[in-house]
């Protein structure tokens, strides 16, 4: 389930990609940065709300989807979804900015390490904690990856502005979470509850960025805009 959550937290790279190389071979830094600044905030604008949708609505989703003795499936939706956040930036940074400014050693090294730390945590804790133990793993492990791209980048990126691009999604999302978790104890019927979390969480995200005066989303709803001025023309 997080795997296909994560293709759209990713989406993005596939549209950048070519972008980002072409930026390079052209020499335009000023440009290459700005794209990877909208590959943060897609990732952030995107990450966020599924990660806190999924601790919001885990409890009434895994009974409905998974069926009756997936009980701990909740715990490890709860504790992998990180990963999304995690996986969604090293793609931004890796794959869209150090393969395409050919630094393929720098994301080798990243990548490598990350297998390394996941194969020996999995060995200190899956004995012990089993499923719990190979998805705090997993998280570990990509968290030090996108750690490790982060160092890689630090004289092209300020670390601290790429976290600060981060607070108006990660405070949205917050609220949104507070909101679903209050319909959860309201509506009994839990598919009425996953349904409502679902409409009124994506509606409160939503106006709170809009509230929050977020420039990347009143940009993407310009583009869009523009387009249906296009076709309506």
């Amino acid at each position: 389930m997080i795997k296909i959550l994560l293709t759209v937290v990713t989406s993005l790279g596939t549209v950048m990609v070519p972008r980002m190389a072409n930026t390079y071979i052209n020499g335009d830094k000023k440009q290459l940065l700005q794209y990877m600044n909208r590959s943060f905030r897609f990732v952030f604008l995107l990450a966020f709300p599924i990660i806190f949708g999924i601790i919001a609505i885990s409890k009434y989703f895994v009974p409905i989807f998974f069926g009756a003795g997936y009980e701990k499936v909740i715990v490890l939706m709860n504790i992998i979804s990180p990963i999304l956040l995690a996986i969604g930036l090293s793609n931004a940074i890796g794959t869209q900015f150090l393969l395409q400014t050919k630094r393929q050693k720098e994301f080798t090294i990243s990548v490598i390490a990350g297998a390394i730390i996941n194969f020996l945590i999995n060995i200190l804790l899956i004995g012990r904690y089993a499923s719990v133990g190979a998805a705090t793993g997993t998280v570990i492990a990509e968290v030090c990856v996108t750690a490790i791209q982060f160092v890689y980048i630090k004289t092209e990126f300020k670390i601290i502005d790429i976290l600060k691009l981060s607070v108006k999604y990660c405070i949205s999302a917050v609220i949104m979470f507070i909101v679903c978790i209050i319909i959860g104890i309201i509506i009994y019927n839990k598919i009425y509850a996953i349904i409502t979390q679902f409409l009124i969480g994506i509606l409160v995200y939503g106006s709170c960025l809009l509230i929050l005066k977020d420039d990347f989303v009143y940009l993407i709803l310009n583009k869009i805009k523009l387009k249906f001025k296009k076709i309506g023309d």
